[in-house]
């Protein structure tokens, strides 16, 4: 036996052959520790070095200023290579709440070591006074000898039995005596910090289960064909033909057990019923259920782990609960949850000893499910299910088991670190606003930093939990990582069908080489609360299916999402070669604001409308579509503007529109490589026949063919305002100016239309590239000098009209002044 002290009789003690200064050192503090009447603050000493720590004799001291120190020598300590000792305040009290060897400070120190809550420093020193390790934290003394630079402080405020780790506190931790060695991670008491390896290299008969088109046959069958055992961990457990499986699976003799969640005050009056209800019913056949859960700030608030161990060598782990919707009968809708059975005793044997406390009735979170079967309650009736089982994958797969919350962060990072070229994450939700250690959220920042890496990274993420907190997430990634830093990121709200009625899955595929199952929703609850699980499976041929999964979500598109929140839905963006992820379309431009068709028509008004965004004549009828919308709505009798934009014959009244009101089948718009609009020569000429004005009076026959909608007119087409104008100035009927008025009216007809189809150009007016002179649509200021407007002005205002023609009206009476008032009026 090794001692620290020579034994009378007895050779001195060989210090070589005892683990000295440099192998010990501190591992985890929690300074405040009281509770419930007692107080559980410890340290713990690790010896990380190859021989055995006997530390009789050591000095474990407290400091809290340069005068105020205290020490007390350990006494019958031993400390085993690669362990760890745990010294409290009240041992016993800690035992049920913090992992490995604990022991009362009283029991092996001459003196208790009381911590200060609000700062202080410990020292661990050698019977010769060398200094081991020190951490100091809080306002302690930041000059102690062993410290240098600033203490080690709470990474958030109101944190109750704060744990203070160095490292990943399982022994990965760096020894520089800096508060930096302590600023990886942090913990709170009663979580697990198992350190068990999960890496597990037997994974084979891999069998992909993806809701809701694959699952509770596979499910029930896998549990009928249990010989031993049968552990089980689900959220909530619903589903009738598994609550059945699992009598018959115990009635037969395989010893059973089963661990949910014990519910909450936010649950339904349902669902905390079926927690007693199924509970009893299992309890009644012979399996033992125990119940898990705690206050919703502590560790192990929910017990939302989805997993299942079959006789020490087979495991089911995945995303969905075993309810109707997560696994429905075959044939129903339900939703998109991805699960896996695999064969690796490896990994059931590492999900044993991570998840033994979950079973520990000793444990505070834990307790046995004994309430009485509810009033009414009772299970329905097994079904007979038919169908196929999945088939297994083919190969042999190595990978790694995450455990909430003890070191799924570290995995989800690590996971995102090793991405190369491709990271798809399916995931019910995506939180940003929450901490982990001494930084903000770790998930995003590993996101961020795959994408700066130039890792193309997709992000699926669920509509039934769209609301704000969800669209910035989306905002976030598309409108700021994407449209503005350039990277290859997109997300979108997935579609749902007949089938997939929404996305419940907590999965990843990275490279297309690995693809993480698992029950890790990626927000602060399950990473620093929930018993989660989950399994990062590295394997090309396992991850092809489910990216398969994946790329039906990303493409499938219904009557209702929409992504990017810009008032067009994803189907529609997705049949127009639009973007359905991003609003925005290069700088300031919104892409609901386009008009890429010179139509007239922003694509929000076009999607309103059916019409097409990328055809200034979505029916090819000729009439352009900005000009169906002006007759629509200068007819309130005739049909609507959807109707005539997408309809050749709008009034079924079996003569296509353009016959009836006019457009040639030439009179198209066409939009060049610039975007610039063109008009063909036909354009501009007008049938005889066509009624332009909707006056009844054909353009053949009509003397003002430009008339407002509503007025009385003459046989001649006239209203009593343009009869009394055709007089003024100078004018007659019959004074020769009768060829005007059909020209005018033909000039102020198309300025007005083509003002009104014209491409927005940030509120200037309309895009006047068309060889009609479209300006006369909006009055021009009259300029006065000396009391009078000048004629350059006033024949600047009859756009169009060269000076010739205007000569040519003034030499038949006309003056400048009547000639504007006429042309703006007709206009």
């Amino acid at each position: 036996m090794l001692s620290a002290w020579a034994t009378p009789g007895q050779p001195e003690p060989d210090n070589a052959a005892m683990a000295g200064p440099a192998d010990l050192s501190f591992t985890a503090l929690m300074p405040a520790g009281s509770m419930d009447g007692t107080n559980v603050e410890f340290v713990e000493i690790r010896n990380k070095g190859t021989k055995p720590a006997v530390l009789d004799g050591w000095v474990l001291e407290r400091v809290t200023s340069a005068t105020n120190a205290f020490q007390a020598t350990m006494n019958d300590v031993r400390i085993e290579p690669g362990s760890s000792l745990t010294l409290s305040a009240d041992a016993t009290a800690l035992a049920d709440l913090w992992d490995g060897d604990v022991v009362n400070m009283t029991d092996h120190l001459s003196a208790a070591v009381f911590l200060n809550d609000d700062g202080g420093a410990v020292r661990l020193l050698n019977p010769g006074g060398a200094i081991a390790d020190a951490v100091v934290w809080g306002d302690g003394p930041v000059d102690v000898e062993g410290w240098t630079g600033v203490s080690v402080v709470p990474p958030l405020t109101g944190l109750d039995h704060l744990v203070y780790l160095r490292g990943d506190g399982c022994g990965q931790s760096t020894d520089t005596d800096t508060a930096q060695d302590w600023k990886l991670r942090w913990t709170r008491l009663g979580a697990a910090t198992p350190c068990v390896d999960g890496t597990v290299s037997d994974l084979t008969d891999m069998r992909p289960l993806i809701a809701p088109e694959a699952g509770l046959v596979d499910l029930v069958r896998w549990i009928d064909g249990a010989q031993s055992t049968l552990d089980v961990q689900v959220y909530q457990i619903h589903e009738p033909n598994l609550i059945h499986a699992l009598i018959r699976a115990a009635e037969r003799g395989v010893d059973v057990q089963v661990v949910m969640d014990a519910g909450d005050t936010w649950w339904t009056s349902s669902d905390l019923r079926m927690i007693d209800g199924v509970a009893s019913s299992l309890s009644d056949a012979g399996v033992e259920v125990l119940l898990l859960g705690a206050e919703d700030d502590d560790p192990y608030a929910f017990m939302h782990a989805k997993l299942a161990v079959r006789d020490a060598e087979e495991v089911w782990i995945g995303s969905g609960n075993w309810k109707s919707s997560s696994a429905p009968k075959p044939g129903d809708s339900g939703n998109r949850d991805w699960g896996l059975l695999v064969k690796s005793t490896e990994l059931a044997s590492t999900l044993g000893e991570l998840l033994a406390m979950d079973r520990d009735a000793a444990s505070v979170y834990v307790r046995a499910a004994n309430a009485p079967t509810p009033v009414g309650w009772e299970l329905e009736a097994a079904q007979s299910l038919s169908g196929t089982d999945v088939e297994a994958v083919a190969g042999t797969a190595n990978g790694e088991v995450l455990t909430c919350p003890d070191d799924c962060i570290l995995g989800l990072v690590g996971m995102l670190d090793d991405a190369e070229t491709e990271a798809l994450l399916s995931l019910q939700y995506l939180e940003l606003d929450w901490t982990w250690g001494w930084g903000d959220n770790p998930l995003l920042a590993a996101m961020k930093d795959a994408a700066e890496r130039g890792v193309r990274l997709h992000v699926a993420l669920n509509g039934a939990y769209l609301d704000d907190d969800m669209q910035s997430v989306v905002d976030l990634l598309n409108e700021d990582w994407n449209a503005t830093q350039g990277h290859d990121v997109q997300a979108i709200i997935m579609s749902t069908d007949d089938t997939v009625a929404r996305l419940h899955n907590k999965g990843a595929i990275i490279d297309g080489t690995s693809v993480l199952v698992s029950s890790i929703n990626w927000g602060d609850s399950a990473m620093l609360r929930n018993r989660e699980v989950g399994l990062l499976v590295h394997h090309a041929p396992l991850a092809a299916v489910y990216h398969a999964s994946f790329m039906d979500d990303w493409n499938r598109v219904d009557a209702s999402t929409d992504t990017d929140n810009d008032g067009l839905l994803d189907a529609w963006e997705v049949e127009h070669d639009l973007n359905r992820a991003r609003r925005t379309a290069g700088g300031t431009l919104i892409e609901a604001e386009l008009d890429p068709d010179a139509d007239g028509l922003t694509h929000l008004e076009e999607f309103n409308l059916g019409s097409d965004p990328n055809s200034n004549d979505t029916d090819g009828d000729c009439i352009l579509d900005g000009l169906e919308v002006l007759r629509a709505q200068s007819d309130a009798n005739g049909p609507n503007a959807s109707a005539r934009i997408t309809m050749a014959d709008a009034d079924g009244d079996g003569v296509d529109d353009h016959t009836v009101e006019g457009c040639t089948d030439g009179g198209v718009d066409v939009v060049d490589d610039q975007g610039n609009t063109t008009v063909d020569d036909t354009q501009n000429e007008t049938s005889p026949d066509e009624d332009v004005d909707l006056d009844g009076v054909p353009f053949g026959e009509d003397r003002c063919p430009a008339t407002p909608q509503g007025d009385l007119v003459d046989a001649e087409g006239c209203s009593a305002d343009q009869r009394r104008l055709l007089l003024s100035d100078g004018g007659s009927e019959d004074d020769g100016f009768g060829w005007f008025l059909p020209v005018i009216g033909i000039i102020g007809l198309l300025v007005v239309v083509t003002g009104a189809m014209g491409l927005r150009k940030d509120g200037d007016g309309p895009d006047l590239s068309t060889s009609m002179p479209a300006e006369v649509s909006a009055a021009k200021p009259v300029v006065v000098l000396d009391g009078r407007v000048s004629d350059e002005d006033l024949r600047a205002r009859l756009t169009g009209w060269d000076d010739a023609v205007i000569d040519e009206r003034l030499s038949e009476g006309w003056t400048l002044e009547g000639l504007v008032e006429y042309y703006e009026k007709q206009a």
